[in-house]
């Protein structure tokens, strides 16, 4: 990968696997100092393209969340340039098009926002389970309708979750499990 980074989100959008925000170090995560960054993996030619090949987000952050749905790459809240809370990344929604290699600005996230956050996208509806809203961590579970570009607030979870995991393979029941769960595939992580 061109850039280093930890504390990204990876999303995987017509045979390309892009690799978003973050921060380069451990101290520039504690302080606040964000990669917009984007780098992008061609998994059939199994190579990276070059650093600067694909647009930075416009709000740099990290403990975002990636999506794809419909043929676009879709950015949710984080930790941005006023970290800690409140902080406008938060609530931050981009949206790139690959056709146009641009990111454009989405219906913010409800409620403020969130980070240390995952998305999963099912027919076309993004959901983000959990994450820190600045002052505890969350039940929230929220839809995000990609073409709409409008959110809705579900039903809360049983318990606040962050960094809850996400896979395409397994349906969003399965995303929902804490990680304190039997059912964790990695206790512990």
């Amino acid at each position: 990968m061109p850039t280093g980074r930890f504390r990204f989100s990876a999303a995987c959008l017509d045979g390309h696997v892009y690799v978003a925000g973050g921060y380069a170090t451990y101290a520039d995560g504690d302080s606040g100092a964000c990669l917009a960054t984007v780098d992008r993996y061609d998994v059939t030619g199994k190579t990276w393209a070059s650093a600067g090949t694909v647009a930075p987000l416009a709000i740099a952050r990290g403990d975002l969340a990636l999506a794809a749905s419909a043929g676009k790459l879709y950015a949710f809240g984080g930790y941005g340039y006023e970290y800690p809370y409140p902080d406008p990344a938060a609530a931050a929604v981009e949206v790139f098009d690959p056709a146009t290699s641009a990111w454009a600005t989405a219906a913010s996230m409800p409620n403020g926002g969130k980070g240390d956050i995952q998305a999963v996208e099912m027919d076309g509806v993004i959901y983000v389970p959990g994450g820190w809203n600045g002052g505890a961590f969350s039940d929230e579970l929220v839809a995000y309708d990609a073409a709409g570009d409008s959110w809705k607030t579900l039903a809360s979870m049983q318990a606040p979750r962050v960094r809850a995991g996400r896979t395409r393979a397994l349906t969003l029941t399965l995303a929902l499990i804490p990680t304190s769960s039997p059912l964790d595939p990695n206790p512990g992580a």
